[in-house]
C-alpha cells in the first residue's frame, strides 16, 4: 500500500471560511470594500499566526507591555559600534586581498597548531578554551579565521624583520638590573629576542595596516560611518 501523504489543511479551512461569510454577507448586499476586506480575510489570519510564531524575529523584549523591536536594537548597535565594526571588515578584506596578490597561503596545520598553543596555555591556568569563545559569543570556526588573518598579516609585515646580536647585549646592558645575576646567558638571549621580535611585530603590523589603508580605494557610501585615515 502507498504510504498516505499528509495535507496542512490550514489553508483549505481559511478557504472555507471566506467561502461562508462571502455567501452569508451576499445575502445582507454588502458593498464591494467589504468584499475585498472578506477576499484578504485567510491572508490576514495567516499573516498573524506567523507572526504569532515568529514573534521573537520581530520583537526582543517587553518592558512594562511596550515592545523592543529588533529593528530598534540594530540601529542601536550600529550607532555604538557600527564604525569600529566596518573598520574591522574594511581591515580584513585588505588584508585577505592582499594575501590574493601575493599568493600567501596559510595551511590548516598552521593554524591548528596556533590553537593548540592557545589551548595548552589557557589549560595550564585552569581555563577552557570552548567556554571562552562561548562567553564571547566565538566558535572555534571564528578563532581560526582570526588567527589565519593574523598569520597573513605577519608573514607579510614581518618577513625583513632581524633581531642582531648587537641589539639583544645592548638591551640586556639597559635593563640588567632587571634580570637574575644567576640566569643562564643563553637563555636570557633568547628571552631578549623574543621580547625584541614581539616589539618589531608589533610595529611593524601596525605601520603596514596604516598603509595599506591609505593606499586602499575604499568608497563610503553612509557618512555615518565614514572615517579619516591617518
Amino acid at each position: 500500500m502507498k504510504e498516505k501523504t499528509k495535507k496542512c489543511f490550514c489553508i483549505p479551512i481559511f478557504e472555507t471560511l471566506r467561502k461562508k461569510h462571502i455567501k452569508m454577507m451576499k445575502k445582507k448586499k454588502i458593498g464591494k470594500t467589504q468584499v475585498c476586506l472578506l477576499h484578504s480575510l485567510p491572508v490576514i489570519i495567516l499573516i498573524l499566526v506567523i507572526f504569532y510564531f515568529f514573534k521573537g524575529q520581530f520583537i526582543i523584549a517587553l518592558v512594562n507591555g511596550k515592545p523592543i523591536f529588533r529593528q530598534t536594537l540594530i540601529k542601536e548597535l550600529e550607532r555604538q559600534a557600527g564604525q569600529k565594526a566596518l573598520e574591522a571588515i574594511i581591515t580584513k578584506t585588505l588584508i585577505i586581498q592582499k594575501a590574493k596578490t601575493q599568493n600567501i597561503q596559510i595551511s590548516e596545520e598552521e593554524i591548528n597548531q596556533e590553537v593548540k598553543k592557545i589551548e595548552e596555555s589557557l589549560t595550564s591556568q585552569g581555563q577552557d578554551l570552548n567556554e571562552l569563545l562561548k562567553q564571547q559569543g566565538m566558535t572555534q570556526e571564528n578563532l581560526k579565521e582570526e588567527l589565519r588573518v593574523q598569520k597573513i598579516v605577519e608573514k607579510i609585515a614581518t618577513k625583513d624583520i632581524q633581531i642582531t646580536e648587537d641589539e639583544v647585549a645592548s638591551f640586556i646592558s639597559e635593563r640588567k638590573d632587571f634580570y637574575p645575576e644567576d640566569q643562564n646567558p643563553e637563555e636570557l638571549n633568547q628571552q631578549v629576542k623574543n621580547q625584541l621580535m614581539e616589539q618589531k611585530t608589533g610595529e611593524a603590523v601596525q605601520i603596514w595596516i596604516t598603509t595599506l589603508m591609505k593606499e586602499a580605494n575604499i568608497s563610503y557610501w553612509s557618512k555615518t560611518y565614514k572615517t579619516p585615515i591617518n
